[in-house]
């Protein structure tokens, strides 16, 4: 077994209900019930889209926060109101995002991705239909298609922090995908770069910044396969110590410092059990530091310290076959 763990990465299901009108009694779903709608004509068909839209808003501000009848009910009102506001005004974006909302809110993701499609349809650079849509499509594993809307969003004014977080994450998804070629990976890997260093100027006092710099960097040595030069290790270990700064409670910049220490790219086991060392000082239970010191340990021939480690590791593992490889060396020592 290997118990090396990756670094963790630097960046809601309920299924649709059946539907319980009031008064007792069970009537048919909001699809169905707004086919009878009566025309309007248009001037009294936007009062009615307008009329809807907010009733839709102010129950969902109102939502029970519990999965109860009640919080079913508020679901179905707020849904006829925008479906009826749909039906008066098809090709409203503000009605095709209200949906999304709700469908989001639901737990019905597709639902709500292709809402916020259907409102880009319409208005191709809508900045709240795409930054929606990133978002959803990256949570859903389908990060090729948030990148398209990404790059729609860097060409609207206001970037802010979370849209900056979540580019950096889809390219760094990409830049791992098993079909890359270097050169696709190489792009992803500098548009990652690039978004993490706007981050750092627009939020210096957010970790986040200077640790995916560090990480993007890493990720560049080790692809080229050569020991990292000074000035490159020197700057690595600065942007992560910059980090663990910023975050002085959390382990992550310290653990990140000390896999890169370990890695190829320096080989240094020495600095690299300190750096996990200070990673366990903030946070003691921090499994994967308690493994790879442990690891490390081992192949330097500590074997007491090893065993110590592993101990302390063991009731924190989860992995049947990491539990299994510690009990038999603990058993065999």
């Amino acid at each position: 077994m290997n118990p090396l763990h990756k670094p963790q990465s630097l960046i809601l299901c309920l299924g649709f209900f059946s539907l319980v009108a009031a008064c007792g009694s069970v009537l048919p779903p909001p699809r169905e019930r707004i086919q009878d709608l009566p025309s309007l004509p248009l001037g009294a068909a936007r009062a009615k889209t307008k009329q809807m839209l907010e009733l839709g808003h102010r129950i969902l501000q109102q939502l029970d926060p519990h999965q109860n009848l009640d919080r079913l009910e508020q679901l179905e009102e707020a849904e006829t109101a925008f479906l009826t506001a749909r039906h008066y005004s098809p090709n409203d974006p503000a009605v095709h995002l209200a949906l999304g909302r709700l469908y989001e809110i639901d737990g019905h993701l597709e639902a709500a991705l292709a809402s916020y499609r259907k409102v880009l349809s319409f208005s191709a650079l809508n900045p709240k239909a795409l930054l929606h849509a990133a978002r959803l499509a990256t949570d859903m594993g389908q990060e090729r298609e948030a990148a398209r809307y990404l790059v729609a969003l860097r060409t609207l004014p206001g970037m802010r922090p979370r849209i900056l977080v979540l580019e950096a994450r889809v390219y760094l998804v990409l830049a791992k995908a098993g079909d890359q070629d270097p050169a696709s990976r190489k792009t992803y890997l500098d548009n990652a770069q690039r978004a993490f260093g706007e981050l750092q100027d627009l939020s210096p006092k957010d970790p986040r910044g200077p640790a995916g710099l560090a990480h993007c960097l890493i990720l560049k040595t080790i692809a080229s396969k050569k020991k990292a030069p000074p000035a490159l290790r020197s700057r690595i270990k600065k942007l992560l110590l910059q980090a663990a700064r910023l975050a002085p409670e959390d382990p992550l910049p310290r653990y990140n410092l000390a896999r890169f220490l370990e890695s190829p790219a320096v080989s240094d086991p020495e600095a690299a059990k300190i750096a996990y060392q200070s990673a366990l000082n903030r946070d003691p239970k921090h499994l994967p530091s308690l493994l790879n010191l442990a690891n490390l340990e081992l192949r330097t021939g500590n074997k007491a310290k090893a065993r110590r480690l592993y101990s302390r590791a063991l009731p924190l593992t989860e992995r049947q076959s990491e539990r299994d490889w510690i009990l038999r060396f603990l058993t065999q020592q």
